[in-house]
C-alpha cells in the first residue's frame, strides 16, 4: 500500500509533529483576532485609486439608498399609527443611505473592525455560521 505522505517513524518525529499542530492551533486562534487588520493591510495594498473609486461606489449606493427611502415614503401611509411606522422605517432606510453617502467604505470597514474587536465571539460565530450556510448550499 503506497504512503500518501512523510509518516513519522519515531518518538522524536510523532513529539516535533505535536508541537507543529499545537502551534498552528494557537495560530488559529491568533488569526481570528487579527481578521480586521489583515483586511485593512489588504485594503491598503491594492491602492489608494480603487479604494477612492470603491468608496465613490458606495457613496452613490448610499445616493440610491436614500433614493429608496423617498420612494417608499411616498407609497406608504402618512397618518395613524400605520404611519408612524411606516415613516420610522423610512427614516431608518434614508440614514443608512446618508450613512454610506458619508462614511463610505473605508467607514464602513472601520465600524465593522471596531464591532469585531468589541464583539469577537459573536462575530467568529456569525462568521462560521455563514461559513456553514455557504458550504451547505453551493455545490461545486
Amino acid at each position: 500500500m503506497a504512503q500518501s505522505g512523510p509518516v513519522p517513524s519515531n518518538k522524536k518525529e510523532w513529539s516535533q509533529a505535536s508541537d507543529w499542530a499545537n502551534q498552528a492551533k494557537s495560530s488559529a486562534g491568533e488569526a481570528a483576532m487579527c481578521a480586521s487588520e489583515v483586511a485593512s493591510h489588504a485594503a491598503a495594498a491594492v491602492g489608494a485609486t480603487i479604494s477612492q473609486k470603491a468608496d465613490d461606489l458606495v457613496a452613490q449606493a448610499g445616493v440610491g439608498v436614500h433614493a429608496l427611502g423617498d420612494r417608499i415614503a411616498q407609497q406608504l401611509p402618512q397618518d395613524g399609527m400605520l404611519g408612524n411606522a411606516s415613516q420610522a422605517v423610512v427614516n431608518k432606510v434614508r440614514q443608512g443611505g446618508d450613512y454610506l453617502q458619508e462614511q463610505g467604505l473605508s467607514g464602513l470597514s472601520d465600524d465593522l473592525s471596531a464591532a469585531i474587536r468589541s464583539n469577537p465571539l459573536p462575530a467568529v460565530l456569525i462568521a462560521a455560521g455563514i461559513g456553514w450556510y455557504i458550504g451547505r448550499n453551493v455545490r461545486l
